[in-house]
């Protein structure tokens, strides 16, 4: 073979490998831009189905507001604007839903949230709703602002019944103590706020709140008493069986002795 044809045959090498490596690169661009207009019409379609979910939180049906609260939680961080404002809607299940939603977008919402309790040109609801939502998704900054507020004494009442939900959804072990010394002030007299607390030290398990707990049982409200009840039981100090059968025996509340009887079984069986 001559080097005329030597050459000759490796200048069709080079342009059938040309017209290969175009038709790669072009197969490749053809491929991303593809890509990119799926991509795109995902996006346009996910704003319209947030588009359209949007007029329903202003529904005057509120269970037309809280399921559009809870599809909502489906479209991530493009639904942060639209739950954040449902945290000062009137009805607490619309809020739940709307906390729901955001707890279950997570990090993307902490900022906003962070920012919505720490405006107290805010409701009360909104800033309880989003300090509860802090705390359910266990956000770090939760820890610092559910302290302060459950012992601040000018705090809105809302926002400190939710600090100490946050503070148990957190299971926060260094606020077992100032969790029991709010709960001896108030000695009962708020039920809800106390019932948070109640609920929070069940949480956190601390026997050193188990006093403190001791003293609701006496008190008036049913409710109160049925939620110590399980408390004591989730804390499981050395007499608790011994307490709670004692409630389930002499309590006049049909709700407490069925609270007592299930708890005296439960602290039996999780025994080793």
């Amino acid at each position: 073979m001559t080097r005329d044809d030597r050459g000759s045959r490796l200048l069709e090498g080079f342009k059938a490998l040309s017209t290969f490596g175009s038709t790669v690169v072009l197969s490749a661009v053809v491929a991303l831009l593809t890509n990119q207009y799926n991509n795109k019409q995902l996006e346009i379609a996910r704003i319209n189905e947030i588009s359209s979910l949007i007029p329903k939180l202003g529904s005057k049906d509120e269970n037309e507001r809280k399921f559009s609260a809870i599809a909502l939680g489906l479209y991530g961080k493009d639904a942060i604007p639209a739950l954040v404002a449902l945290l000062d809607d009137p009805n607490g299940e619309v809020r739940l839903a709307s906390v729901t939603s955001l707890e279950l977008i997570g990090d993307d919402a902490v900022a906003r949230l962070h920012a919505m309790f720490s405006d107290k040109r805010n409701s009360g609801n909104v800033r309880s709703s989003a300090l509860y939502a802090l705390g359910a998704m266990k956000a770090p900054i939760a820890y610092a602002l559910a302290r302060q507020a459950l012992t601040d004494k000018q705090e809105d009442w809302v926002v400190r019944k939710d600090a100490a939900n946050a503070l148990g959804y957190l299971q926060d072990a260094q606020s077992a103590r100032a969790l029991a010394e709010v709960l001896d002030r108030v000695n009962g007299n708020d039920v809800q706020f106390s019932l948070a607390i109640v609920w929070a030290l069940g949480q956190i398990r601390d026997p050193g709140t188990a006093a403190s707990l001791t003293r609701l049982l006496s008190h008036d409200n049913e409710d109160l008493r049925a939620a110590t009840v399980w408390a004591l039981a989730l804390i499981h100090p050395p007499d608790a069986a011994q307490t709670l059968s004692a409630v389930g025996a002499n309590d006049p509340s049909p709700k407490v002795k069925e609270a007592a009887a299930g708890a005296v079984d439960w602290v039996r069986r999780s025994q080793p």
